[in-house]
């Protein structure tokens, strides 16, 4: 660290003139370690360009003990906000009312924004800059900041979930949240619209079966062969969807049981491709026999055919507010154990399946 540290330190030019090193090698070595150690040093270190760069690199809050003069070194500042973004509070005030300057920290650490001053706080660019990495930076910007229709399209393009920050009649405009929903499908949850057109806006341009992927040739289940054989029959037709799986394992043996749970997620994938290849490769009866009602949120249906042997065979099914499945659990057990799987939609186009066997 040393090394590369001296090299950032003799390539920095500094704003305040400096030596060609430290003035106290002792206390350079000792920020090298704990940059807040810097408190404890003496005047004469504390503003010694060398000295503080050291300490603002190891812990940027250091720049609070920095002298006055290298609180205002743009250099030092930059570093320091590099490492830690809440820095920036201690820069000087002329740092933090330059234009230029204040940019280029929002796009080196949006959190930084808060600190800015006040009328930087109302500069489109700027918080479209901190946006662009911090989404909270909306928390400290001006209401009239908020109300404005042209700036908060542009925000929520750059991200869905800063709607939740949008003054209130924004909320409830619908090119506002058209845009936000086709950023982050999650952001509809912060729109005042009614439910009707929150349904609409869902269905062409949040939902996951807004964009449907190709079918996925189905390959036959085996049900003789161990998951990850199983997943090799999909190998090809996954890669060629561009669906990426991984699968983990897990075996506990307690009071004469042995539980194995496997992990299986899938992304991107669709529902419907989701629901394909799960059944395939379970083996596990579909929806059609399972007949629900989606106008509830949760649901359990037991199966019509149960078996003399079988004390549960169900379907659990969890819908959202637009009718769709975000997540089912199919159970069975009876003499001699049982199997449990859950589907789970983690986010858009992520699925993940559990499946617990219980062998009594």
């Amino acid at each position: 660290m040393r090394i590369m540290l001296m090299t950032l330190l003799l390539l920095t030019p500094f704003s305040s003139a400096r030596a060609d090193g430290p003035s106290n090698q002792q206390d350079f070595d000792t920020v090298l370690e704990n940059g807040l150690a810097l408190q404890n040093l003496e005047l004469s270190s504390r503003s010694d360009a060398f000295i503080v760069l050291a300490a603002c690199s190891q812990n940027g809050l250091a720049l609070q003990y920095a002298s006055t003069d290298l609180q205002n070194d743009s250099d030092i500042v930059l570093v320091a906000v590099e490492q830690n973004g809440l820095a920036f509070q201690y820069a000087s005030s002329a740092l933090k009312s330059d234009r230029a300057f204040g940019l280029q920290v929002v796009q080196q650490k949006g959190k930084a924004f808060q600190f800015l001053a006040e009328e930087l706080r109302a500069d489109g660019e700027i918080i479209l800059a901190a946006v662009a990495n911090y989404r909270m930076a909306l928390e400290h910007v001006d209401a009239v900041s908020l109300r404005d229709l042209q700036l908060m399209l542009k925000v929520v393009a750059i991200d869905g979930l800063a709607l939740e920050y949008a003054a209130e009649e924004l909320k409830k405009n619908k090119d506002i949240v058209v845009a936000a929903v086709q950023q982050n499908s999650d952001a509809l949850k912060f729109s005042t619209l009614r439910m009707g057109e929150q349904k609409k806006i869902h269905k062409k341009y949040g939902s996951p079966l807004a964009e449907r992927q190709e079918e996925i040739p189905v390959y036959p289940a085996a049900i003789d062969l161990p998951l990850d054989d199983k997943l090799k029959g999909y190998h090809q037709q996954l890669k060629s969807a561009g669906i990426t799986s991984t699968l983990r394992n897990d075996v506990v043996s307690d009071d004469g049981h042995s539980v194995i749970t496997t992990w299986l997620t899938l992304f991107p994938c669709d529902s419907d491709n989701a629901l394909r290849v799960l059944r395939s490769i379970y083996n596990i009866p579909s929806f059609a026999d399972y007949p629900v009602d989606p106008s509830g949120e949760v649901i359990t249906v037991e199966n019509p055919n149960i078996t003399p042997y079988a004390w549960t065979d169900q379907f659990t099914t969890t819908y959202n507010e637009y009718g769709e499945v975000i997540s089912f659990v199919y159970e069975y057990r009876g003499e001699g154990g049982g199997v449990a799987y859950e589907v789970q939609r983690e986010e858009r186009h992520k699925w993940t399946f559990k499946e617990v066997i219980v062998i009594d």
